[in-house]
């Protein structure tokens, strides 16, 4: 027997499950890593907790996942437009700084029919002044700030209003114009600024999405802007970031995120690039449950989520996890519990307090 034999050794793309190599695209081929083998997941959780990662597409079933990061708005088009097989039976896209990949957006938004309103919410641009002045010289937000923090004051200004339209109502007439501005130029991201327990839900069709604030425990340099300290005075210490979860009829999951930095021209310093660490603990963790080449035994059990893997494997569980897994993704993603522990159940934080002080005001 020769010594010399040669071993056919095949190429990246032939190594692809054929779904892949059908759709065609030299870039999906080329950025696709296998999710379940050990030797890409330390790239792959460097690419997770990178504050310049764009966006990343994740396919998994029971015997196999799949995951690419930084896909243009071509390649995911392309992905989307053909069905995938019962094998890869859940979805995840994710994307962030959204206002920077709007082709992106268009194209999920053509797939799943949202609405114009969800797309264009999703579309804003959060490097829009907060509070940006209006035609007529006042403050944009003033009166969501006036009415949460000067009630008293505010319920006379519009007292005042009232009276001042009522001695000038029987010289008013139809104002010359075709179509009146009735609702003020506000930008999606300063409401949900304002708004404290701002959230939304959309349903179409094809999908269910749901917006949402969520507060994380990061602690940054305060502002300087007096107003900005009189505002968030009596709120909790830390970051807001807005999110968007949307689960859609082919068991895609899709989450995107605000931009907790937009005015950083993607020059991100030492605390800003902690913070992003700390944004994605629980998507991190999410991520690397799914693959089945991590090991999660030295794992706290709290952070172990049954999305992909599980204790048993009778038929009935295995019968129902195709259909259980998106809702299941949907809901971890929701459920950051990193956040809300050191929110809400530290002892020693400041909603914590604020939370333990109404309760006795309440009780005396």
């Amino acid at each position: 027997m020769s010594t010399s034999e040669l071993v056919e050794v095949p190429t990246a793309d032939e190594a692809l499950p054929e779904y892949y190599r059908d759709i065609g695209s030299p870039e999906l081929s080329r950025a696709l890593k296998d999710l379940d083998d050990k030797s890409n997941l330390r790239e792959i959780e460097h690419a997770v907790t990178s504050p310049y990662s764009r966006n990343f597409l994740v396919d998994f079933g029971d015997d196999e996942a799949w995951c690419a990061f930084d896909l243009d708005a071509d390649t995911i088009s392309s992905v989307l437009e053909k069905p995938r097989p019962s094998s890869l039976y859940t979805r995840w896209i994710n994307i962030w700084y959204p206002f920077e990949h709007q082709a992106t957006l268009e194209a999920i938004g053509k797939r799943y029919d949202l609405s114009p309103r969800l797309l264009g919410t999703m579309c804003s641009d959060p490097r829009n002044p907060k509070g940006a002045t209006t035609a007529n010289g006042s403050k944009g937000s003033s009166s969501f700030f006036a009415a949460a923090h000067q009630p008293i004051k505010y319920l006379r200004h519009l007292q005042a209003q009232a009276i001042e339209l009522e001695e000038g109502w029987k010289g008013w007439t139809v104002p010359d114009v075709e179509e009146p501005a009735m609702l003020p130029d506000m930008n999606h991201y300063q409401i949900a600024d304002e708004v404290w327990h701002y959230t939304s839900v959309d349903w179409g069709r094809k999908y269910v999405c749901l917006g949402y604030n969520s507060v994380y425990n990061v602690r940054l340099k305060p502002s300087e802007d007096v107003d900005e300290q009189l505002r968030y005075q009596d709120l909790p210490e830390g970051k807001r970031i807005w999110n968007w979860l949307l689960l859609c009829d082919d068991r895609t999951v899709i989450s995107i995120t605000e931009d907790p930095f937009p005015f950083n021209g993607r020059h991100f310093t030492g605390e800003e690039r902690s913070a992003i660490l700390f944004l994605r603990r629980n998507l991190l963790n999410i991520f690397l449950q799914i693959s089945k080449a991590s090991d999660t035994s030295k794992k706290s059990p709290l952070a172990t989520l049954p999305i992909r893997k599980s204790v048993g494997n009778s038929h009935e569980e295995t019968l129902h996890r195709p259909s259980d897994a998106p809702g299941l993704l949907f809901y971890f993603l929701f459920d950051d519990w990193y956040s809300h522990y050191s929110l809400v159940i530290r002892r020693e934080h400041r909603y914590q307090a604020e939370l333990n002080k109404m309760v006795g005001d309440l009780l005396d």
